[in-house]
């Protein structure tokens, strides 16, 4: 059976921390663990001219950047100012809850789990049975409203079930509350859903893609 899980956390089952980012030490000390110390004191140490010193740190802080947090801002006619924040990513520990009935998946199921636990930060997935894999992101508004949020999978192939129906992607609709961390993950329940390659995620706030994911099973 397949489960496309959509979570939001609650306050007493929330397991992982969300900390504020002091953006210039997390930097610092992304690129110290990105070049030995030892290298960065070259790279200032060298003899070139300030522009060429501004592009090499631009696109230095551009790369930290990207692998810090991806982040998007939208204009809602509804709801104002939206922005959307990766709080976390990867492989998930999860809880079964219950199971919907639906059409437009390969499985015809949707889960909703109880718990959603990210235990490794990574876009490199084993394509095994029963892995779980998926984003935690919130969305920061002015007030805490519902919002209703499409969420897209698309396949590295064709995902062909035990009916012989085939699907490219699959793409739904559902609630999340803003300022509130969510979640929304893939289990590879089924033997037809093993498939190595290029999985991409996409969320959509009022028919605008505001946040894309994409992993890489193995």
């Amino acid at each position: 059976m397949q489960a496309i899980v959509g979570f939001v956390f609650q306050k007493k089952i929330l397991r992982f921390r969300v900390r504020k980012l002091n953006l210039k030490r997390l930097c610092l000390k992304k690129i110290h663990r990105l070049i030995p110390k030892n290298q960065i004191t070259k790279i200032c140490q060298l003899k070139t001219n300030p522009l060429q010193m501004k592009i090499i740190y631009t696109l230095l802080s551009l790369f930290v950047l990207q692998t810090i947090f991806s982040q998007a801002t939208i204009k809602s006619k509804s709801y104002g100012t939206l922005e959307l924040k990766e709080l976390d990513y990867g492989l998930a520990k999860v809880e079964d809850g219950t199971t919907e009935q639906v059409n437009n998946t390969p499985t015809g199921t949707h889960g909703w789990l109880k718990d959603f636990v990210i235990i490794k930060n990574t876009d490199s997935i084993k394509a095994v049975k029963k892995a779980n894999f998926g984003v935690v992101y919130i969305v920061e508004a002015k007030d805490t409203v519902n919002l209703a949020i499409d969420i897209e999978w698309i396949y590295p192939e064709k995902v062909t079930n035990s009916k012989g129906e085939k699907f490219k992607s699959i793409r739904y609709t559902t609630q999340r509350p803003s300022n509130i961390p969510s979640a929304s993950s893939y289990s590879l329940d089924e033997p037809y859903e093993l498939i190595k390659g290029k999985w991409e995620m996409n969320l959509y706030i009022e028919n605008k893609r505001v946040y894309s994911k994409t992993f890489i099973l193995y």
